[in-house]
């Protein structure tokens, strides 16, 4: 027997050096032999692990952990399925509009990654803002996943299930978070008159990018604007809120529905190309109104009536005549829009020339019992606007 350069070399009688007709290689990580050389290394059995070569044993991994296979050959590969320890709370009652939390502790090696899933197909424009946060200990080590929705909406009732996975296996376990419906309401005794008022918000540029789903990304936000630069398409929708959940209203109900935006004037109010379409959609037919910048107040009204088929691209696009235009010729910065759904009717208020309405008529008939949402869309794709706020109040006439 004699020792090379990280073998053993075993000869037969009078042979040496050079002469040796059989390597003994040392076993390498994760196997061992009785010598600690081949050729018969065998492979550390499961539950085991060596990290070093030339090995006579492997051994036993700690605290109850375990291998996925054979062959381990560092402690990394000794590790523990996840398993969730608590879901707290596991019931939540809330209103619409609140904010709930849950939270998901579970154990494991390696740390388990947290994901969360709403177990119901519901389209993310009819549910609140949903995100999740790491939990973790004094040492900084991760313990557990938070999970928050924000101004929930009815529609967001139902089972949440937390999902732990690691290299060695998976566990899961459900919340359930009930949301009441909020509707508040008023009434006139006018001749004996009565109205609902379903829905009132006031839409601030945060409220806004915690509530709204933006299909255009390339946008700049701060407390005071929300502002929309050029993008890549025409027609591109910008944002959608939406405000009533399929269910809730007949396809009869007849409805008020007053919109007011106001702008940054030092976009609309200069060469900027600053066309943009406010309005309403069941989710598939869209009427509104069309803003325009000051550029094309030499022929056109500040406003017009718009409708088409809603999505990420406002399509089949038709308009209400673009005129009379207005004597008044600066950039009013604030629009009022007002819808009758069921008259298929809308008007458009400006600041101009003491007060200057253009109204419109529609041809798409909004189906009400699919839901209601806010949409806004560009016109060119070099369309920049600077969004102020947006505020809505939906009335149930006669109700």
């Amino acid at each position: 027997m004699e020792q090379g350069d990280g073998y053993l070399c075993q000869c037969p009688d009078r042979f040496t050096g050079k002469q040796c007709e059989t390597l003994l290689a040392p076993c390498p990580a994760g196997q061992f032999s009785e010598t600690g050389l081949g050729p018969n290394c065998q492979y550390c059995p499961r539950d085991t692990y060596q990290d070093k070569v030339q090995r006579k044993s492997c051994i036993p991994c700690p605290n109850g952990t375990s291998t996925l296979r054979m062959g381990a050959d560092s402690l990394s590969k000794c590790g523990a399925r996840p398993k969730i320890k608590a879901m707290k709370p596991k019931i939540s009652n809330i209103k619409e509009g609140e904010s709930v939390s849950v939270s998901c502790y579970a154990s494991g090696i390696p740390t388990p990654t947290y994901f969360w899933k709403f177990l119901r197909d519901i389209p993310p424009n009819f549910l609140g803002k949903m995100s999740q946060a790491s939990i973790k200990n004094a040492d900084g080590d991760v313990i557990g996943s938070k999970m928050t929705i924000s101004g929930a909406m009815y529609e967001n009732t139902g089972s949440y299930e937390c999902h732990v996975t690691n290299s060695h296996g998976e566990d899961k376990s459900l919340a359930t978070i009930n949301v009441k419906k909020v509707i508040l309401s008023r009434s006139t005794d006018s001749c004996k008159a009565q109205v609902k008022l379903i829905y009132h918000q006031t839409m601030t540029p945060t409220w806004l990018e915690a509530h709204a789903s933006f299909i255009d990304s390339s946008r700049t936000s701060t407390g005071k604007q929300l502002t929309f630069n050029a993008g890549a398409v025409d027609h591109a929708a910008l944002l959608n809120v939406p405000m009533i959940p399929a269910g809730v209203l007949k396809v009869s109900t007849s409805l008020t529905i007053q919109i007011t935006v106001a702008h940054d004037i030092s976009i609309g109010g200069h060469p900027n190309d600053s066309d943009i379409r406010y309005g309403v959609s069941d989710g598939r037919k869209f009427v509104g109104f069309e803003t325009c910048d000051k550029g094309n107040y030499g022929s056109n009204a500040p406003c017009y009536g718009s409708e088409g088929v809603s999505g990420a691209i406002l399509s089949s696009l038709k308009y209400n005549p673009v005129t009379p235009k207005p004597s008044d010729s600066f950039y009013p910065g604030q629009y009022v829009f007002t819808f009758k759904l069921d008259e298929r009717w809308g008007s458009c208020y400006t600041a101009h020339d003491g007060g200057f309405v253009k109204t419109a008529g529609y041809n798409n008939r909004l189906v009400l019992d699919k839901g209601l949402t806010l949409e806004v869309y560009k016109s060119d794709k070099a369309e920049r606007v600077g969004i102020r706020f947006i505020e809505v109040t939906i009335i149930q006439d006669d109700a």
